[in-house]
């Protein structure tokens, strides 16, 4: 009988897209870290968030400015952790492609959006129903999401916080059909706090609470059991 050709077999029965899929898949598995993906729009503080987590007070490790730094994804390893910055969503051409790639490897992700822009947009939206198009178990997303509310320190009152955080998980339930878990956070107040030895920013900050999160999430997590795509609808 002779040899079957694997590559022949693949390529007569899975589309380029399937296949993209597997190697996706196998790639995720051969990591040996959990991985953190940090997602959402261009200037909503994802790389400040990120350089809190990883214990640089001096906003380093994660380029951070006004204008556009993160351009490709980058990886840093922290600990039994490796956290990936991505490109604001729609910021620039490919940028949204860049971030499903780091999601698809992604075993937690955390979502950031900024106070200073109320509510959900239409993009951040779209994305939203872009992933539950292309995820086989939608909800599987919201489970490996912390949906962060960023910059609490420039809101204008405690209320407005309390009432953005309402509204955003409504805008995630009426798209995904299930709560999320969102954790407003101020990396200012807790960088201010740590220098200056204050507790209660610290603790008004949140930090604490989102790394707990965090550390919840990450327990159960096998590196080996990473989420699945369907292939993307044309």
């Amino acid at each position: 009988m002779p040899k079957i050709n694997d590559a022949k077999l693949i390529a007569k029965y899975l589309s380029k897209q399937d296949i993209n899929n597997l190697q996706t898949l196998s790639n995720a598995i051969k990591e040996n870290d959990i991985v953190v993906t940090c997602l959402g729009l261009y200037n909503h503080g994802k790389s400040s968030l990120l350089n809190v987590l990883v214990g640089d007070l001096k906003n380093l490790t994660f380029k951070t400015a006004d204008t556009r730094e993160t351009t490709e994804n980058k990886k840093v390893k922290y600990k039994n952790l490796t956290f990936v910055d991505t490109p604001g969503l729609n910021a620039q051409k490919n940028d949204d492609k860049r971030v499903m790639d780091a999601v698809k490897e992604s075993d937690i992700n955390i979502f950031v959006h900024n106070i200073n822009t109320g509510e959900f947009v239409a993009k951040e939206i779209e994305f939203f129903h872009t992933i539950k198009t292309n995820w086989e178990n939608p909800k599987d997303f919201i489970s490996r999401t912390i949906f962060v509310l960023s910059r609490i320190d420039e809101a204008n009152s405690d209320e407005d916080i309390k009432n953005t955080a309402i509204r955003m998980k409504q805008q995630i339930k009426e798209v995904f059909s299930i709560e999320a878990t969102l954790i407003p956070t101020s990396a200012m107040d807790y960088i201010d706090g740590i220098v200056e030895n204050e507790e209660e920013l610290v603790a008004s900050s949140n930090i604490t609470i989102l790394l707990a999160q965090l550390s919840h999430q990450i327990h159960p997590i096998k590196p080996s059991n990473p989420p699945i795509f369907r292939s993307v609808r044309k």
